[in-house]
């Protein structure tokens, strides 16, 4: 890459990432193809999935002594992602048989501690939620999930293995087949229209923003498709993710739920008390009864509402618009 790039007369080079978080492993790619090429901090940029990752850049200049900081553009794939499903969102105010959603298929850290204490609370038999291990059909994912739990939470290790013969725990026929399910087809329309709100794991979550999975430091907001089905199929959410994830969203012009479900977990910086939080606010919604369910129905709908029209009607969320990057590259960025 770095050979094409000195060969052409006038290169700027754009790194699209925006399908991915920033991360630091990823910026030090980056930068050594940079320093082959020998281009200038003024040649290049990189479009993220992150949406505040400027913020947040100086935490990886620092870790990688970057003699600078990159130029960062964001895109948000995801939302547009979405509305590539088949399913129609469908909002009733009525009774449901089932109380919330939780949809796991990537094990991560954060997502088994959660189903942990869903367990522990008793909150899942009237739930519909998945977890499991992909594409291995034997249970070493599961083993090696406990172990990356046990480095800082040994407890919660100690309890996904004492319940080791509820997982994997499947939703449908149909979970199974898709490699990576990014949007809602017509046969995952139960997942919505049975429950009243979907508790979404979303794939960052702890404070420190140093992810397991990859073993590197990611800062920013990154929003995926896990947040984005919700808001097509006119649901409302809890979200567990890093702690500002909500208040990021709502700066993008969503609307969360408060004060109809308590979001001050999300100004919770410690990680299991976050996940407390949460568990805490679903088994409360748990317990609700039918005549409490359809007064808190009436209430949100206004908000899943504005939600939907917000994703469906914005022109400027997705890989399909890459006007703002095309609008910097008028105006130079070297000014």
């Amino acid at each position: 890459m770095a050979n094409r790039i000195k060969s052409s007369k006038k290169p700027f080079v754009v790194f699209f990432d925006g399908s991915e978080a920033l991360t630091e492993h990823q910026c030090k790619k980056i930068f050594n193809v940079v320093q082959l090429a020998q281009l200038d901090k003024n040649d290049f940029c990189l479009v993220t999935g992150s949406i505040n990752a400027e913020n947040d850049f100086d935490t990886i200049k620092l870790s990688l002594n970057l003699p600078y900081n990159f130029i960062l553009l964001t895109t948000n794939i995801y939302a547009d992602v979405v509305k590539a499903g088949k399913a129609k969102p469908k909002f009733e105010i009525k009774k449901k048989p089932k109380i919330f959603n939780c949809l796991n298929k990537n094990h991560r850290a954060h997502r088994a501690m959660l189903l942990a204490d869903l367990i522990t609370n008793n909150l899942l038999d009237r739930s519909i939620t998945s977890f499991y291990g992909g594409w291995q059909d034997d249970f070493t994912w599961f083993e090696n999930l406990c172990q990356t739990v046990e480095i800082k939470y040994p407890e919660y290790a100690s309890r996904l293995r004492d319940n080791k013969n509820l997982f994997p725990m499947h939703v449908n026929a149909s979970s199974t087949q898709k490699s990576n399910p990014i949007w809602v087809d017509k046969d995952d329309e139960f997942i919505y229209n049975d429950t009243y709100f979907s508790l979404v794991t979303e794939t960052l979550y702890f404070s420190d923003r140093f992810d397991f999975q990859s073993r590197s430091y990611v800062p920013g907001i990154f929003i995926t498709e896990k947040t984005y089905k919700p808001v097509i199929m006119k649901h409302p959410f809890i979200i567990l993710s890093v702690p500002g994830f909500l208040k990021n969203l709502r700066s993008l012009g969503l609307k969360t739920f408060e004060p109809y479900i308590d979001e001050s977990y999300d100004l919770e910086e410690d990680d299991e008390k976050r996940i407390k939080l949460i568990v805490q606010e679903t088994k409360r919604l748990y317990n609700f009864s039918d005549s409490e369910w359809i007064n808190w129905l009436s209430n949100v709908e206004p908000i899943v509402e504005h939600n939907y029209n917000w994703i469906m009607n914005n022109p400027k969320l997705g890989l399909t618009d890459v006007s703002h990057i095309i609008e910097r590259l008028k105006n130079g960025f070297h000014s």
